[in-house]
């Protein structure tokens, strides 16, 4: 706060027509607990997906035999049962989660969500908890499935799973 007072003090000498200071300090208040409340809005979001995101991760390991320990507990539910019906509609079939991919190609390299089998096709998943799936995350797609078939892996398609946090 003591820089915004040395800026107030700033702009005071070079103009007249300025708020009084307990107006000026009032409205900075007011602005800092916006967007405090707003942090805290997201934060919390991010956390519901990152959340959401570990438990799918943990099931898949879980079973492939690489988990150990007790599901990590949830702060929405709905997420995580709207995608166990995606699941069993689809006959997923697990071959590889959190693999990480490189293309000397095109010089990146990324962490994909899942490498699996839906209905016997090779796919590559991604899962988004936000409120829409953005162009960014199917170029992402795209591009891990260029670095699999790098490594001589064909990918038949590539997903982005939104699971909504409500």
């Amino acid at each position: 706060m003591a820089a915004v007072y040395r800026a107030y003090e700033e702009i005071s000498e070079i103009t007249d027509t300025l708020l009084p200071l307990d107006d000026f300090m009032e409205s900075v208040e007011g602005q800092l607990t916006l967007e405090k409340a707003y942090q805290q809005k997201l934060r919390r979001a991010g956390s519901i997906g990152t959340n959401v995101h570990k438990r799918i991760e943990w099931e898949f390991k879980a079973e492939q035999g690489k988990q150990k320990g007790t599901a990590p507990i949830l702060q929405t539910e709905r997420s995580f049962e709207r995608f166990e019906e995606w699941r069993k509609e689809t006959k997923l079939e697990i071959l590889d989660t959190e693999r990480k991919v490189v293309s000397l190609h095109g010089k990146y390299a990324g962490t994909l969500d899942t490498l699996c089998k839906i209905n016997g096709k090779v796919c590559v998943l991604d899962f988004k908890t936000g409120k829409r799936v953005y162009l960014e995350a199917l170029l992402q797609n795209c591009g891990y499935r260029m670095a699999l078939a790098e490594e001589g892996i064909k990918t038949e398609t590539g997903f982005v799973i939104l699971l909504p946090k409500t």
